[in-house]
This record gives C-alpha cells, sequence and structure tokens, in this order.
C-alpha cells in the first residue's frame, strides 16, 4: 500500500502491515471500495467474503489489471471480470484468468487482441489448433513470435500460411524474426512492405535489389528508402513515389531537382517539416510564402532562410513564436538591436539564454524576460544583476521561486529571505544548512507552504513544537507533508498523533462521502 493519508500511514499514522488491514478494514466495503480504487493491488488485503464481491474486484482491477491475481476462483470465471482487466493490463490479467476462459476459444482471442502475450497463457488444447492459430495470428501478427518460444506449438512457425497471416497483420520487427527461407519468399515479402515499408531493412539483398519490393515499401513508408540500394535512391520513379507519403524526405533525396523548385510542392515539404526548406531551391529559400510556412511549423528552419529573413525582425519573432532558440539565427544587426531583443524577451521570457551578455545585464530587458519566461529564466541574468538586492527584490514579487538562482551573498539576506519565504515557503530549500535550522524562518516558511517542512533541518523535524506548530498548519491534503518527513518518534507524541488522526479522519470522511459514488460509477 502506497501512503496518501491512508493505508500504511492510516488514521493514527502509524505503519499498518497487511495483517492488520485484513483483521481491521478487510470486511469495511467502503473502505475497501475507496482503497482498491487508488490501489488496485489492496484487493490482497480483503476478506474472501469482499474478494468475492464484483463490485469491489471491478474497482480494483480498473486501477491495478494484476489484481485479478486476488480475486475469488468464482470472480476469476467471470466474463465481465475478467474482461475488464483484461482491456487494460492484456496479458498481465489474463495469467489469472480461470482455465475455462483460457480454454474459451472466443475470449482468448480477445485477450490475443489485447496482447500478443495472452497466447502464452491460452491452454494447451488451443495452442495446438491450427485453425485458432491461423485466427490468432490475424489479431496479432507477433503471436508468431509467442509460438516460436512455445514447446507446445513451436512447429507452426514453420507453416507458411500462418507466417503470411501473422506478417500481415505485424511490423518490421517481426519481419526480421521470421524463418530466414520465408523472408526471401517474395509473396511474404511484399505483403510485409505493405504492412510497414521498414521491414525492407530486413529483406535479402537480392530482394532489396527488387524494385517492385523497394517501391512496396516507399508507398507505405517514404522512409524505407534508407535500405534501398543507392541507385533507387537517386531514381525519379522512387523520389515522386516517396513524394506522396513523405514530402519533406523526399525533398532531401532529390538529387535531381525534379521538385526542389517545385513552389508548390515545397510549400507542402515545408508545412510538414520546415526544416525541409534546407533543400529548397535558393530561389525558394527567398519566397516569403515558403520561408513563413517553414518557420511557423518549425523556428530553427529560419537557419535555412536567405539572409534578408533573418533580418526581418517580423519573421524572426514569428519563428520565435514555434522555438524561441530561433532568436540565433537573426542577423548580428538584430541580435544586437535592444528594442529588438526587449521584443524577444516580452514574446518568449525565456529567449534571455540566447542574447548577448550586455543585455543580461540590462535590467528592464531582465525583468521582461522574467515576467514573459518561468522561474528558470533568473538563471541567465548577469552574475551583477543576481546580487542587486533592490533588483533580486523585484525580481521574486514577479516569480519567487526564482529565488534559487540568486547570490550566494542575498541568500544570506534578511530581507531578501523574508520576501522569498512569504511569496514562496519552499525556497526553504535554497537557504544555506544554518539557516534552514532557524526555527523562525523555518515557520515562516511552512505558514506560506506546509510542503516547506520537508526543507527544514533534521533538528526541526524532530522537535515537538515545531512539528506541533507544523501539524496546525496543516489541512487534510497536506498533512502527508508533515506526517512523511517529520522524526518518526516525534510522531509517537500524543497530541501530535491526536491532531494527525483527527486530519486523517476528517480526510477519510470526506473522500468516502465525495468519492464512493463516483468510484463506483467510473467501473
Amino acid at each position: 500500500m502506497s501512503y496518501y493519508g491512508y493505508g500504511k500511514y492510516f488514521i493514527n499514522n502509524m505503519l499498518i502491515d497487511g495483517d492488520k488491514l485484513n483483521s481491521t478494514y478487510g470486511n469495511n466495503k467502503n473502505f475497501m471500495l475507496l482503497a482498491v480504487s487508488r490501489f488496485g493491488s489492496d484487493l490482497q488485503y480483503a476478506s474472501d467474503e469482499l474478494k468475492n464481491d464484483k463490485e469491489i474486484v471491478l474497482a480494483a482491477v480498473k486501477n491495478n489489471a494484476s489484481a485479478l491475481k486476488y480475486a475469488s476462483s468464482d470472480l476469476k470465471k467471470d466474463k465481465d471480470v475478467v474482461a475488464a482487466a483484461v482491456k487494460i493490463g492484456g496479458a498481465s490479467a489474463f495469467e489469472y484468468a480461470s482455465y475455462a476462459l483460457k480454454n474459451d476459444r472466443n475470449f482468448a482471442l480477445f485477450a490475443i487482441k489485447k496482447s500478443a502475450s495472452s497466447f502464452r497463457y491460452i491452454s494447451d488444447e488451443l495452442k495446438n489448433d491450427r485453425n485458432f492459430i491461423l485466427k490468432a495470428v490475424k489479431q496479432d501478427g507477433y503471436v508468431l513470435e509467442e509460438i516460436s518460444n512455445d514447446k507446445i506449438s513451436k512447429d507452426f512457425e514453420n507453416d507458411r500460411e500462418i507466417v503470411l497471416e501473422a506478417v500481415k497483420h505485424s511490423s518490421a520487427m517481426l519481419f526480421s524474426t521470421i524463418p530466414y527461407e520465408f523472408r526471401k519468399d517474395k509473396e511474404i515479402v511484399l505483403e510485409a512492405m505493405k504492412k510497414d515499408g521498414l521491414a525492407l531493412k530486413y529483406a535479402p539483398k537480392e530482394l532489396k535489389d527488387d524494385k517492385a519490393v523497394v517501391l512496396a515499401a516507399i508507398k507505405q513508408n517514404g522512409h524505407a528508402i534508407e535500405f534501398a540500394p543507392e541507385k533507387f535512391q537517386k531514381m525519379p520513379e522512387i523520389i515522386l513515389e516517396m513524394a506522396k507519403t513523405s514530402p519533406a524526405l523526399a525533398l532531401a533525396y532529390d538529387q535531381s531537382n525534379l521538385l526542389r523548385n517545385n513552389k508548390e510542392y515545397v510549400l507542402k515539404a515545408v508545412k510538414d517539416f520546415g526544416d525541409s526548406l534546407k533543400y529548397a531551391s535558393k530561389e525558394l529559400q527567398d519566397d516569403e510564402d515558403i520561408v513563413l510556412a517553414a518557420i511557423k511549423q518549425r523556428g530553427t528552419a529560419l537557419e535555412y532562410a536567405s539572409d534578408r529573413f533573418k533580418d526581418n525582425e517580423k519573421f524572426v519573432l514569428e519563428a520565435m513564436q514555434s522555438q524561441f532558440i530561433a532568436i540565433d539565427y537573426a542577423s548580428e544587426r538584430l541580435k544586437s538591436d535592444r528594442n529588438f531583443i526587449l521584443s524577444a524577451v516580452k514574446l518568449k521570457g525565456h529567449a534571455l539564454v540566447h542574447v548577448l551578455p550586455k543585455f543580461q545585464n540590462d535590467k528592464e530587458i531582465v525583468l521582461t524576460a522574467v515576467e514573459n519566461g518561468n522561474f528558470n529564466t533568473f538563471k541567465y541574468a548577469s552574475d551583477e544583476l543576481k546580487n542587486d538586492k533592490d533588483f533580486v527584490l523585484q525580481v521574486l514579487k514577479i516569480s519567487p521561486y526564482s529565488f534559487q538562482y540568486v547570490s550566494d551573498k542575498l541568500k544570506e539576506d534578511k530581507a531578501v529571505i523574508k520576501q522569498a519565504l512569504t511569496l514562496e515557503g519552499r525556497n526553504l530549500q535554497f537557504l544555506p544548512e544554518n539557516l534552514r535550522d532557524d526555527t523562525n524562518l523555518a515557520s515562516m516558511a511552512v505558514k506560506q507552504n506546509v510542503d516547506a517542512f520537508q526543507y527544514a533541518s533534521k533538528r526541526l523535524r524532530a522537535n515537538k513544537d515545531f512539528v506541533l506548530d507544523s501539524v496546525h498548519q496543516a489541512n487534510p491534503n497536506t498533512i502527508d507533508s508533515v506526517a512523511i518527513y517529520a522524526n518518526k518518534e516525534t510522531l509517537t507524541d500524543t497530541e501530535i498523533a491526536s491532531i494527525i488522526a483527527e486530519t486523517n479522519k476528517s480526510k477519510l470522511a470526506k473522500i468516502l462521502k465525495n468519492n464512493q459514488a463516483t468510484a463506483t460509477q467510473e467501473l
């Protein structure tokens, strides 16, 4: 069981082992419904009566399909229950189904459709049934891998019809594992290419040299060109076929310039993958429509645009919309233009990492970046600004968690610390060890955010008064932060244990009242 205000630490915050949980709560349907809906494996602690309760078991397997292991024998025969588990867990649930269901042709096929690995748990009778196996590989071709590792059905891996059907219903990886004699069979190879063009990688050399095989692979997946002989990689017919499914890739392989100067085609390619602009003709790299489409899809495509776009503020900012690092490809003039940099960090605050050092030391630019970035943005400000007390106080008002990046000197400044902790208690973790042992500072942090308790010094977390003050600050949603990190001996104090117990009782009552019906409906 996992700790969440109940389970291992429940009611009195003391460890509850399985035997105690079983004897105390195992026959309490309300409690067990809540427990298994959060941690399905807790079904193991339910009474035999509740392990045979369909509502309880359905809730358990919905959370953790393997919880079927702990269901009663009767419910392991129940198609509704087992199906619910198999839908979520596949073979990991089917393993615990009754023999009757493992020998049920239709149910076994259902399980195999969810996971080919379910094949290993079907009855020996079905493993010996060729007609069943033929249907199974049509559900999932990877059943063939299970067959090859199974002593009972292994001979079927050499059955051509079964192999052919498996290839039709799988991917390149299965094709790579079938017996070599079948990888030389052109009919089987063509079916493999139609299903997954990347299977070309595993075709024998003589069939990789077959134009029909290569075309079939390219039609399914243009990336199969990587495994084709070089003569096909240059062939116009192949490039044009590849262009139908992988326009960006076709443009990259187009050495005969069939496509690179075709505006309509290049536009399609850059919309598919902006960096395809790299392979467009010089003329189209200077075309506004093409460049705009490319940088909208991928900002870094600006690298391949003509210089006039790299020097155009509108285009650079447009590229930054999708990837702020596109600022790296701006012209040197723009990178030195303060007004442009101000616009850039206003658009994407984290672009501060890519600007010139002089701008990382510019208060207006850094403050604008922090306003439009995240708590990590301040990391890229200059050391001078990180040590500027008045400026740091301004930054903390906007982004309290930026405290982690202020200078070591200011992390010991009372005014800075006070503001940091009153705005975000978890900043306690960034203080030096001696200050995390300061009762007033730690209390200030916990008052703002009880989660800060874990960052107090070990001594304070064992101090009754500090722990007591912290549990008073906590509510049912935050009590865990104290219960987990407080010294365990301190938790045995009658007054502290009583408050935690009452808080957790309140939490349980609320959860049971509000979530019991929901947990049932979700089944």
